[in-house]
This record gives structure tokens, sequence and C-alpha cells, in this order.
């Protein structure tokens, strides 16, 4: 195995460790640290992209990066799940607040300018 076969490798590990530890950032709810951490798997993309476009990979080669691939692509989709959820969860609290904010508004709006049925003070 080539070096550059070595090479694009290890930047297939970093991206599939990186998903992994973002995996673990999201259930950990550190969501800046989980953007910080896309930010930078996307320049290992981008060199995977380059070194690619250099090498020439054998069956093997290209049948060992084949598998990387994939686990990477599971772990990716795992962690879109897992957000979709969140933004699910997310979405049904909104709608939560925003009703009792709409009923609290309306009750606070009614102001009396009539005595009700329980007003006894006229008597």
């Amino acid at each position: 195995m080539s070096k550059q076969f070595e090479q694009l490798e290890i930047l297939y590990k970093q991206v599939l460790n990186l998903s992994k530890e973002i995996k673990l950032l999201i259930f950990n709810e550190k969501y800046d640290d989980v953007v910080a951490q896309e930010a930078y798997k996307s320049q290992i993309v981008s060199k995977i992209t380059l070194v690619k476009k250099t090498v020439k990979l054998s069956d093997e080669e290209k049948n060992l990066i084949n598998e990387l691939k994939k686990e990477i692509l599971f772990q990716e989709k795992e962690n879109l799940n897992h957000l979709k959820e969140l933004r699910e969860k997310t979405l049904t609290e909104l709608k939560n607040i925003s009703s009792k904010s709409k009923v609290s508004n309306k009750y606070e709006q009614i102001e009396p300018t009539e005595g009700t049925i329980c007003d006894y003070t006229s008597d």
C-alpha cells in the first residue's frame, strides 16, 4: 500500500472519528462544539477531495476506502436522525409555549368594564 493511500485512509478515519465525537457532543447538548467540529470535518473532506485527485487506488484499496465510507455514512445518518428528533421535540415545545402565551395574552387583555355576576359591591 502506498503512502498516498495511507494518507487518504488516515483522512477518512479522521472524518469517522469526528462523526463519532459529534454524536457524543449532540447527546451532551454541546451544540457550539458540534458546529466547530463540523467546520473542522469540512476542512478534512476538502483535503480528501484533493488527495483523491492525485491517488490511483488498487481494487483492494478502493474496497477499504468504501468500507470506511459506509461507516462514515452510517454514523452521519445516526447523527442526522438524532438531530431530527431534537428538532421535532423543540418544535413541539415551541408550539406549547406559543399556545400558552396566546391564552395568557388573551386573558391579560380582558378588563371588566361592568359588574359581573360575582360582583357583590353594588348591593
